[in-house]
């Protein structure tokens, strides 16, 4: 990951700019004191005819630019870019991201200078977080990575179900950023081994959305039971499988939506139980809309 600093190369690079000198003022509380960075990059949203009208109303209330602007080399041209982010000041946090590149601008008497300019922009996030990403020696250019929670019913702010995940790079051939990969990341435990390497039980989810819960020991053999507790319940609903011998091991697969209730979207918590033992802490699945 990148580090919110500018370096003497950048000051080289963009010396025109003066990028040095926006961070070079000690941190101070966004809405107490706000850093040179924090009110050029402000200046310049709000000058903006592509910044939304929403986002600029933001602005000039109680919402301010994120002070943690972060800077490096986006597009692979030798130039520093900066990620910018806009926090709504309250609950909602940042609410959008901006990519800003330098670019050659022909002035009124012929000559030409660097500006600052939005290269890319989301101006509909909530809870946002935002990070730069390396792609390797081979490669030039690195990746804004971002992510936003995901929310099921019943879920605390603080505690969201999943989180969504993209992944923006640069598309020298179109000369523009683009959205390489979207994906959503449930927060939920889905594996565990025993140190004794008496079992492992695991919930699967395959791509097409299918879920398994899966129970595999070198040992344990016979009839165990599995519950499943559905979203918001109280009670659990146990059924009893059995393990059965798989090359050398013993092994069951049980098809949730085959066995199971489909208790609707949210996070489901299972547990394996050999008696009146409980094989393991309970593991989770998450069902989407």
């Amino acid at each position: 990951m990148y580090r919110s600093r500018v370096t003497s190369v950048m000051v080289r690079r963009v010396a025109a700019l003066s990028l040095l000198a926006l961070v070079a003022v000690p941190a101070a509380p966004a809405a107490a004191e706000q850093t040179r960075a924090q009110k050029l990059f402000r200046n310049l949203l709000l000058r903006d005819a592509n910044v939304s009208a929403e986002v600029k109303r933001v602005l000039r209330n109680d919402g301010f630019v994120d002070r943690d602007v972060r800077f490096g080399d986006i597009t692979g041209d030798g130039r520093d870019d900066a990620v910018v982010l806009v926090n709504e000041g309250g609950s909602a946090g940042r609410i959008a991201v901006y990519i800003f590149s330098s670019h050659r601008k022909r002035r009124s008497d012929g000559g030409s200078g660097n500006e600052l300019r939005v290269r890319y922009k989301n101006q509909n996030l909530y809870r946002a977080r935002a990070s730069m990403k390396r792609m390797g020696p081979n490669r030039p250019q690195g990746a804004l990575v971002y992510t936003t929670p995901v929310y099921d019913p019943g879920d605390e702010l603080s505690d969201p179900g999943a989180r969504r995940i993209v992944e923006v790079r640069w598309r020298p051939r179109k000369n523009r950023f683009g959205v390489a990969e979207r994906r959503t990341v449930d927060r939920v435990r889905s594996r565990f081994c025993a140190q004794s390497g008496d079992f492992c039980t695991e919930t699967i989810k395959s791509k097409r959305g299918v879920v398994y819960f899966e129970l595999r020991s070198p040992s344990i053999e016979g009839r165990y039971t599995l519950c499943v507790t559905p979203p918001g319940a109280t009670a659990a609903d146990c059924r009893q499988f059995t393990l059965r011998r798989s090359g050398d091991r013993f092994l069951s697969n049980v098809r949730w939506s085959t066995n199971f209730p489909n208790g609707g979207v949210g996070r489901y918590a299972v547990v394996w139980r050999l008696g009146r033992q409980t094989l393991g802490p309970a593991l989770g699945f998450r069902v989407a809309e």
